[in-house]
């Protein structure tokens, strides 16, 4: 029922500053896959517990970053659904540590178990030229384009998840490939004058 001459498509703007570290390395023997967010059935952080058991044994670690107290006794469940011991939990951390934060990581993993719009953690992610590995639902795959700038696997497939983990272990040419693929988002002021600009021509035609 929408009128197409009438709709205007606008991505997220992204208030970012880049952390004071290093360029990204590719050959550090041990890949370090993060999930950040909310621990919560919805998000999927037990789809990444659970391929990294299939993983046990090789040069992988996950660190799990989530405030494990939002839902009653799914952190629990979290910890009991652990097998490998390369994985962990690592609490919360300051909003203005995002940037640090990933550029701690590898691969950034969104295991979302549910349709999502365009998750910041996202765009923060390509903004420090860090891969993502996320469920192929509409609102990341917009951002992720499947060998490209991550890698896409099927919703709660958590051997298609470990399979896709691997690869970019053993390949590290392809994670330097997705990484340098990584378009940082628009600006937030960039955003706002996308904004300004569609006020301006509504105003005009009403004129």
């Amino acid at each position: 029922g929408l009128e197409a001459d009438r709709t205007h498509f606008s991505s997220y703007g992204l208030a970012w500053t880049a952390p004071d570290a290093p360029p990204r390395r590719f050959d550090r023997p041990a890949l370090t896959v993060g999930f950040i967010g909310t621990l919560s059935e919805p998000k999927g952080p037990h789809v990444l517990v659970e391929a990294m058991n299939g993983l046990a044994g090789e040069d992988i670690e996950a660190v799990i970053y989530g405030p494990p107290s939002h839902v009653p006794g799914y952190m629990e469940r979290l910890e009991s659904l652990t097998g490998n011991p390369a994985t962990t939990f690592a609490g919360t951390f300051p909003n203005a540590q995002i940037g640090s934060v990933i550029r701690g990581l590898d691969v950034l993993v969104v295991p979302s178990l549910w349709y999502e719009n365009t998750p910041l953690v996202v765009l923060s992610a390509l903004a420090d030229g860090c891969p993502v590995i996320g469920s192929d639902y509409p609102g990341i795959a917009e951002s992720i384009s499947h060998e490209r700038n991550g890698l896409l696997f099927a919703p709660g497939d958590t051997g298609a998840l470990a399979s896709a983990i691997g690869r970019v272990h053993e390949d590290r040419n392809l994670l330097r490939g997705l990484s340098e693929a990584c378009m940082p988002p628009k600006t937030m002021a960039d955003h706002g004058q996308e904004l300004l600009s569609l006020y301006a021509d509504v105003l005009a035609e009403a004129r």
